[in-house]
């Protein structure tokens, strides 16, 4: 007599790197490890971090942030999250109106060929400064959450090029999937987001990419497998059986000879519902920045396996970005919080392996 199946609801919002949950199920990973795994599309982060804090969710693909946020009581009904698995390493990029892009042409040729984040927040600034002096409005980029490597990705460009991410330009809070509405609209000039929707405004001839969030911080953890605490405590069977599962779902999609049928998965309506080409874009590397121009190859630009394993350098320099910005006071950062939620323990308990830490935080102006 087979086993029943324990059920694991987890919740995800479309995008790429939702993919190794999507491979969990789709190719029958998760049952092999004896888990029913419940898989609940959310159209923004906020749906999530409500969801999962009060427990209609037992866990999601969850933001790196988010994880160290809610541990922290940063947000309402925060509870404590475990979120011992990297669903995916950077993966963002940042796109603008073709009005920007012209703008920032203007006062610099070849933003595209020359890639160069210092060029191009140059270009960025004197747009900015312009604008100011002809009394325009500041510049309005979205980004998915306040918790999120994208807001700080964003925060962080900007402020190393010469321009305050509270006072030069305005963020604002848009799910991922609305954001190529807004930029037709006219409701942003810019947003910081994870892929397909970069690639499919530029597909659209919506917006044009001007950098990539992994020329920022390389091999950033963008997304992590978080779960809540009292539930990891109540099934520690389950927990290990659905990291072991996710470990293998990593490394098929990670693989690039499965990226044709990955794209397919994920080109259905019950996850990215975008067209499998779109998508292939992103596993690739391959990006078209503009609508007719020739792809570039991104080095790095998204990872789903590899380095599974969350490192507590990473939680510290996240949390440090928070206090940058405001949002949390020093002696709020305590440290078993943090080594709560990037559980790097839970990680070896469970799937085994060695580990050393490292400072992730190779960031793009320092040498």
């Amino acid at each position: 007599m087979k086993s029943k199946l324990q059920n694991v609801n987890i919740g995800f919002v479309p995008l790429v790197d939702c993919a190794v949950l999507a491979v969990a199920r789709e190719k029958g990973i998760a049952q092999a490890h004896g888990l029913d795994l419940s898989l609940s599309k959310e159209v923004s982060w906020a749906n999530i971090r409500d969801k999962v804090f009060l427990g209609y969710l037992d866990g999601a693909h969850m933001l790196a942030p988010m994880a160290l946020a809610g541990n922290l009581s940063l947000m309402p009904n925060s509870c404590d999250i475990v979120a011992p698995f990297v669903l995916g390493r950077n993966g963002n990029a940042i796109t603008v109106s073709h009005d920007l892009y012209d703008a920032m042409s203007a006062h610099t040729q070849g933003l595209l060929e020359s890639w160069d984040l210092s060029v191009t927040g140059a270009a960025l600034k004197a747009v900015i400064e312009a604008r100011k002096n002809a009394g325009q409005p500041v510049l309005r980029f979205g980004m998915v959450f306040p918790f999120s490597c994208h807001n700080y990705h964003l925060r962080y460009w900007l402020a190393a090029c010469g321009i305050d991410p509270d006072v030069d330009v305005h963020l604002q809070v848009v799910p991922p999937p609305f954001m190529d509405q807004y930029l037709e609209q006219g409701r942003l000039d810019g947003f910081c987001v994870g892929e397909p929707w970069n690639s499919l405004a530029v597909a659209q001839d919506i917006g044009v990419i001007i950098a990539s969030t992994s020329q920022i911080w390389p091999q950033s953890p963008e997304k992590l497998l978080g779960v809540r605490k009292n539930w990891c405590e109540a099934n520690p069977k389950a927990l290990k059986a659905l990291l072991c599962a996710m470990k293998e779902a990593a490394d098929w999609a990670g693989n690039a000879e499965n990226f044709d049928e990955l794209a397919h998965i994920l080109s259905d309506h019950q996850y990215l519902d975008v067209p499998k080409e779109i998508i292939l874009k992103a596993l690739s590397g391959d990006l078209s920045l503009k609508k007719g121009e020739p792809s570039r190859h991104v080095d790095g630009f998204m990872s789903l396996h590899g380095d599974s394993c969350p490192h507590l350098s990473a939680a510290f320099w996240l949390t440090r970005q928070m206090e940058r910005w405001g949002q949390i006071q020093s002696d709020m950062i305590v440290e078993t919080a943090l080594k709560d939620a990037f559980s790097t323990q839970t990680y070896l308990d469970c799937i085994g392996g060695e580990f050393s830490d490292i400072n992730e935080a190779a960031l793009f102006d320092i040498a």
